[in-house]
């Protein structure tokens, strides 16, 4: 039989589903008003609360006795909880993400208080639908999953919490349901009187830049060729440097409306992958490659993953990482760089420079070699 605490407890319980990237939710504990907040300003976001594969998230709505935020932390945890569960499955960019009436996205990468949320606030009021102002997360096939949370549009002063406002309050105009990731810009503030302008980012520029502003992206199998697949189908990267966003409507829309992709000059590139510990029997002095997760050829540079960073290779360096693919020795080395470079009377010294510049970098591996009778002798550490 049910006691009157239970019931009390089932009348005053109002959950709400929401779909956040891939991933639903049904907030738990919440009273009336919490409830209505919470499905006003996450309107658009909205689902049914029968999912049973919906993740629980408990709330405490106390009546307003003690104010929970119910906003910006919220926010958070349901973007880090959608994140985890897509991590390995998708790219995923710290982006606002803009769309025209065919669903085309244009996703603003930018750093925490970049501007992207007053970008988003900005231009879809008129020209643009809301995807997001939090995570562009793009599938293999180039699906955007669509998340138009609240926007984070500064903090409230006598509290310090981050201000959440619902699209709809604000609004921001609607999304077609299908999404397509179209273009990539970085955004760049500047000093007020100038015009906003976009230009070409070269490939490898754009990726180190871009890496910093994706989440949990060495989860993928080839985050570097990945990345470079997704920059040939948007047809490059692009930096937008603007004072007033409201300045760069008409160069976005133009930048959306054109569809052309000019592929760029990258391949992938074969890399070692086996974990070393660096402890040969016998240290030999050669100089070997160090494990990378990735690689990609873009013009005559490579680029790495290394340690989830990505490491730039160009000249010598390309040289001297090529030729360590099957151990070498410094004159091994040396040989290999004149012949690709010419004859340098410092030739040597250079080699030396440049791989301990890239053992530092943790693209190359070099120990000197030891002595049999010190290692005997217990005299050496091989570890």
């Amino acid at each position: 039989m049910e006691t009157d605490a239970s019931s009390a407890s089932a009348e005053t319980s109002w959950p709400l589903g929401l779909r956040v990237l891939a991933t639903s939710f049904t907030l738990e504990g919440l009273g009336p008003q919490g409830h209505a907040d919470l499905a006003r300003d996450w309107s658009r976001c909205v689902r049914e609360t029968a999912d049973p594969y919906a993740v629980p998230v408990p709330l405490h709505d106390r009546g307003g006795e003690e104010p929970v935020d119910l906003g910006g932390t919220l926010a958070a945890e349901l973007t880090r909880h959608a994140v985890e569960r897509l991590t390995g499955q998708a790219l995923m960019m710290h982006a606002a993400g803009l769309c025209d009436d065919q669903g085309r996205v244009l996703a603003l990468v930018g750093h925490s208080g970049a501007g992207k949320s007053s970008a988003a606030r900005a231009l879809c009021t008129r020209s643009f639908g809301y995807v997001t102002d939090e995570t562009v997360a793009v599938d293999e096939l180039g699906r955007v999953l669509p998340y138009p949370k609240p926007l984070s549009l500064g903090r409230d002063p006598a509290t310090g919490r981050k201000v959440q406002i619902g699209p709809d309050a604000l609004g921001l105009r609607t999304c077609p349901s299908q999404l397509s990731l179209a273009r990539i810009v970085l955004l760049e503030r500047s000093s007020a009187g100038q015009h906003a302008r976009l230009e070409l980012v070269p490939l490898d520029e754009a990726v180190v830049a871009l890496v910093p502003h994706t989440s949990s992206l060495t989860a993928l199998d080839e985050p570097l060729q990945t990345l470079c697949r997704v920059i040939d189908a948007c047809g490059g990267v692009f930096r937008l440097t603007y004072a007033e966003i409201e300045d760069a409507e008409d160069v976005l829309l133009a930048l959306l409306a054109d569809t052309s992709t000019t592929p760029a000059d990258w391949q992938p590139e074969r890399v070692t992958t086996e974990v070393d510990d660096m402890r040969w029997a016998l240290r030999d002095g050669k100089v070997r490659q160090r494990p990378a997760q990735d690689a990609v050829q873009i013009g005559d540079d490579v680029l790495l993953m290394v340690d989830s960073v990505p490491v730039r290779l160009s000249g010598i360096g390309t040289t001297l990482w090529r030729a360590s693919s099957a151990a070498a020795t410094l004159d091994d080395l040396e040989r290999a760089t004149t012949e690709a470079h010419g004859a340098h009377p410092q030739a040597r010294e250079l080699v030396n420079a440049a791989v301990v510049e890239l053992c530092d970098a943790g693209a190359l591996g070099h120990h000197s070699p030891l002595i049999v009778a010190d290692v005997l002798a217990g005299r050496a550490n091989i570890g």
